[in-house]
């Protein structure tokens, strides 16, 4: 078993995820949310992904920590990609990018309660990168979580 089989049990923990289902419904009511493992650039958008995949979530794998011996155990980055579509402004706040700052949080809250794979055991130590636009591509806004994950490989 890989590393890669892991990226659809994360996948499937956002999106069943209760407090991001919530927060989706309750801020871009009847749009879908894609969920994607890997993404395709798109020139009109200046984006990673096509104007109608917003708003997504994409899970990659970034690397993987070179060795000098063979070891059960392997080191990999996790990017977890993710935009909305907003061009909606309130006292000054461009929606998009606070929307993005609040996805964040609870990105990051649905990972903690539970190792991410357990078939081979995948786990997070809790720290994170975190980066976002700042809207430079408005109203598409975009945001990533570059997470450290440990794969510990069956003999």
């Amino acid at each position: 078993m890989t590393f890669l089989s892991t990226l659809p049990n994360l996948r499937a923990r956002l999106e069943t995820d209760p407090a991001l289902a919530a927060w989706f419904a309750e801020h871009y009511p009847g749009l879908p949310v894609r969920h994607l493992i890997g993404l395709r650039p798109d020139p009109d958008t200046e984006t990673a992904v096509p104007a109608d995949y917003f708003p997504y979530l994409a899970l990659s794998r970034l690397t993987q920590k070179k060795e000098a011996r063979p070891s059960r155990r392997r080191e990999w980055k996790v990017s977890i990609l993710f935009g909305l579509n907003d061009d909606r402004q309130e006292d000054g706040i461009y929606l998009g990018v606070q929307g993005i700052d609040e996805l964040t949080e609870l990105i990051l809250d649905a990972l903690e309660p539970q190792p991410i794979g357990t078939d081979p055991p995948v786990v997070w130590s809790g720290e994170a990168d975190t980066r976002n636009d700042a809207g430079t591509n408005h109203p598409y806004y975009e945001g990533e979580i570059v997470i450290p994950v440990t794969l510990q490989v069956k003999p």
